[in-house]
């Protein structure tokens, strides 16, 4: 779908000289070739994929998660598989079984003794060091797993035991809206399911309204607003996930999401509506 941009007030042809130039930069930094230069090029494409999403670019958008993905995993950060699972077919699919390092970090989730040898090896590089005990990362590999629900025996192998490791992180927030975490497990389980209650429904109608607040605070300041310094903020990539769970799970869970939140506008619902162009792209007969 085109005119996300417009919509949110956003000048597309800024945003088209804004991608060219984060791609421009990112290429810079991988030339450079050191950890810190990989991941800043790894989060430019990732701000140049947003940016792609709100013009409505979504096979560039694609491409460009896949790759900061790639950067990202192979520094050993978890969210770079998030970011590959939203970017390539079937999150089951032979990437993800046959990728060598996610061997490693499912024994080191499971094995005492892996986990301190996942740990060393890890440490070769100062972000991957970090990964195997940070809220923020466990989610990251729990959601490319999709909850384990997949058709992947890795899936429900890797998503389980970081699920587990979660547990005491309960009130850790997530995303930009802040939710605590084991509210959006709470309804990421629910729509992945289409075991949807009311009460979720409620629950993410109170989340997008809360987007919605956030996004009007942010337009009010109109210069700021046009930069988009942080585009992957406004595109908010958890709900994203949490959106295309939902349009995985079939026509009954989707459109129990949108009636949640069938009364507020663009700037709450496009995070939702990006999941399904996402989700449809990568896997067309996904669509309800």
């Amino acid at each position: 779908m085109a005119g996300y941009a417009e919509v949110l007030g956003l000048d597309s042809q800024r945003l088209r000289r804004r991608l060219l130039f984060l791609n421009d930069r990112a290429k810079a930094h991988d030339a450079l070739q050191s950890e810190l230069h990989i991941a800043c090029a790894a989060t430019l494409r990732r701000d140049a994929g947003a940016i792609a999403l709100l013009l409505g670019q979504t096979e560039e958008a694609l491409h460009l998660l896949s790759a900061a993905g790639r950067q990202w995993a192979d520094l050993g950060v978890y969210s770079g598989y998030f970011l590959m699972s939203l970017a390539r077919r079937s999150r089951g699919a032979s990437w993800f079984e046959n990728d060598t390092e996610l061997d490693d970090i499912e024994r080191s989730l499971t094995s005492e003794q892996a986990a301190k040898d996942f740990s060393r090896k890890a440490g070769q590089t100062t972000l991957g060091a970090m990964s195997n005990s940070s809220p923020r990362q466990l989610l990251s590999l729990f959601q490319a797993a999709g909850g384990g629900r997949r058709r992947s025996g890795r899936a429900s192998r890797l998503a389980l035991p970081a699920a587990k490791r979660l547990g005491p992180s309960s009130g850790t927030e997530v995303g930009v809206t802040g939710m605590p975490l084991a509210g959006y497990l709470r309804l990421y389980d629910a729509f992945g399911t289409g075991e949807v209650s009311v009460r979720d429904q409620d629950s993410l109608f109170a989340l997008a309204m809360r987007r919605d607040e956030q996004i009007s605070v942010a337009r009010a300041d109109q210069y700021h607003w046009r930069l988009l310094s942080k585009p992957a903020e406004i595109i908010d990539f958890d709900l994203i996930a949490l959106g295309m769970t939902a349009v995985e799970a079939g026509a009954n869970s989707m459109n129990r999401m949108f009636a949640s939140i069938e009364k507020l506008g663009t700037e709450a619902r496009l995070p939702f509506e990006l999941a399904v162009d996402l989700e449809t792209r990568r896997n067309p007969r996904s669509k309800g």
